[in-house]
């Protein structure tokens, strides 16, 4: 297939080509593994992360989830559905009753 040129205007051909048969998937290299350390430096790193958003105080989340985290917007969702209506999180509970 070819585009002829619009008299009066710059010459401009393309032509259609066909599609290169895909590659057999024998000829394509393993993907690589990680090393051993590799390994154990992400699941230490998911560790602390873990640990740190854990250990979190709920001022903490909050500023996180006001500034956009959305793992921190995630946790203060789920603490608003889990607490009964009319209260919310952190309030002073009346024990006068």
């Amino acid at each position: 297939m070819s585009i002829s040129p619009v008299s009066g205007s710059s010459s401009v051909a393309a032509s259609a080509t066909l599609p290169t048969k895909p590659k057999p998937a024998s000829q394509s290299a393993p993907p690589a593994q990680p090393s051993k350390s590799q390994a154990t430096a992400a699941v230490v790193s998911t560790i602390a992360a873990t640990l740190q958003e854990a250990t979190e105080t709920g001022a903490q989340t909050t500023k996180e989830a006001a500034s956009g985290d959305h793992q921190a917007q995630r946790v203060l969702q789920h603490q608003a559905a889990a607490a009964p209506h009319g209260s919310t999180i952190g309030s002073v509970i009346n024990t006068k009753a």
